[in-house]
């Protein structure tokens, strides 16, 4: 079986977003390969897809089924300013920043709630590391998470 890792991710955050513990915005989530480009003006973007190839294994002796990791990243993207946004009212003093690490506890909630779903598309999530990757002197605020799907019922 060939696990669309990045598809599960996808719908596991749209099913399990709540947008109040994210100043009333809901990030357009996508898979990065479904995308040409995005416009961060105003939107906030979460873009998942596959690190890497998936490793396999037997799990454990004497056994013929298959344990698989698949390596996934869940990157955050906003250039989150209130006075670009005419749909806040009254204007927010949320800055770039504090928007951005919203978001990102946001993904890490929805991550530990479901993190194991027996009988599911996978069996856990294995967290692994944030990365800051923003640019603040462009406003430009960016987070990768990565995880690992472990599938075992191969």
């Amino acid at each position: 079986m060939v696990l669309d890792a990045a598809g599960t991710v996808k719908t596991l955050l749209e099913n399990n977003w709540t947008s109040s513990n994210t100043d009333d915005k809901t990030p357009t989530i996508t898979k990065i390969y479904d995308v040409k480009q995005i416009n961060i003006a105003t939107k906030d973007y979460i873009l998942i897809y596959n690190t890497g190839g998936s490793t396999a294994q037997f799990n454990g002796i004497g056994s013929s089924n298959l344990r698989k990791d698949y390596p996934i990243t869940i990157d955050i993207r906003t250039a989150y300013d209130p006075s670009k946004d005419s749909s806040i009212f009254p204007l927010s003093t949320v800055t770039g920043h504090e928007h951005i690490i919203k978001v990102c506890e946001e993904v890490e909630d929805i991550i530990q709630s479901n993190y194991v779903t027996p009988g599911g598309n996978f069996e856990i999530i294995i967290p692994q590391t944030f990365n800051d990757l923003s640019d603040r002197r462009k406003k430009l605020f960016r987070y990768t998470y990565e995880i690992v799907l472990r599938v075992t019922n191969d």
